[in-house]
């Protein structure tokens, strides 16, 4: 609920810059979780725009859709990056 000790955007970009983070996996439903503002919203922003998905088929995973159910934050869907 946003008190995990979660990287921010700026750790992300050093990690993937220094060769120490090759994936990340992410959730949909992150943003909500700290209320659509903050370090989660920028970790996402910097997730979906700096990353490539990597198609589920790839890894033996299959595609998942987002859930609108209202079912927040563990309805929906992760994607790898």
């Amino acid at each position: 609920m946003g008190s995990d000790p979660a990287p921010n955007a700026e750790q992300l970009d050093r990690w993937v810059k220094a060769g120490e983070l090759r994936y990340v996996l992410s959730g949909s439903g992150q943003e909500r979780m700290v209320g659509g503002r903050g370090s989660g919203a920028s970790r996402t922003t910097w997730i979906t725009s700096t990353c490539e998905a990597v198609p589920a088929s790839e890894y033996g995973g299959t595609e998942q859709q987002s859930d609108t159910s209202g079912r927040w934050p563990f309805g929906g869907g992760q994607t790898l990056y």
